[in-house]
């Protein structure tokens, strides 16, 4: 009724005095009686999950190892997720555990069989450690999504919850450091693997043949 119900006194209706959640959205999709919008969520929510999606296909394509499987089905769901999650939310609560469980699957496997192809080149021991540490992030920043993921299953006003969402940021940051770590091992990686190269050239170029005899020596240039 315009009225403040604390102090009585008449509120203002300009609109720039209110944000309200309806805010985050930006159009609407499908029939008009069926009100459904896209918002700013959304959209970031399907971008991320679809760049998992790339770079577990794109590790397919490269390594040719089906442990790269889990991280397609992981962002698969998450794309799944993300088209659902302002027109059905206990669907999109639905796929998005499927997906978190798929990534918590990768996290252990990691700690697994799988053999860690990042680092190619001859590592220090400081950098074999760092990408475990990044290991762990991943699997710990899955564990905790999972376990959230029971919670928005189950208690449709969990996302409300600041515990939860404490939770929720505290998992997102494990993945952010995940990230750095592995965006650095590979910058580390193309600085060494550029370097080799750089030696090898100047080796040939200063008239020493690696081929000879099966070691390094001075080529015959009479």
């Amino acid at each position: 009724d315009g009225i403040d119900p604390t102090t009585g006194a008449a509120l203002k209706s300009s609109d720039d005095d209110f944000v309200s959640y309806d805010d985050d959205y930006l159009f609407q999709v499908g029939p008009a009686d069926a009100d459904v919008w896209v918002s700013k969520y959304q959209i970031l929510y399907f971008f991320a999950a679809l760049c998992f999606l790339i770079v577990g296909i794109l590790d397919l394509i490269r390594e040719r190892h089906s442990f790269h499987l889990l991280m397609i089905c992981a962002g698969l769901f998450g794309v799944l997720s993300a088209v659902y999650v302002e027109e059905d939310i206990r669907l999109s609560n639905i796929l998005s555990a499927v997906s978190v469980h798929f990534f918590l699957l990768e996290g252990v496997t990691l700690f697994g069989q799988h053999k860690r192809s990042a680092i190619t080149v001859e590592a220090d021991g400081w950098v074999t450690s760092t990408i475990m540490y990044g290991d762990l992030f991943f699997a710990l920043g899955a564990l905790i999504d999972v376990i959230l993921s029971y919670f928005y299953l189950l208690d449709s006003t969990a996302d409300w919850d600041p515990y939860i969402m404490g939770a929720a940021i505290f998992a997102a940051v494990l993945w952010l450091l995940c990230a750095i770590i592995y965006m650095g091992a590979f910058i580390y990686e193309y600085n060494e693997t550029e370097r080799n190269v750089d030696t090898i050239e100047d080796i040939q170029d200063n008239g020493f043949d690696s081929t000879k005899n099966g070691r390094t020596s001075r080529t015959d240039v009479s």
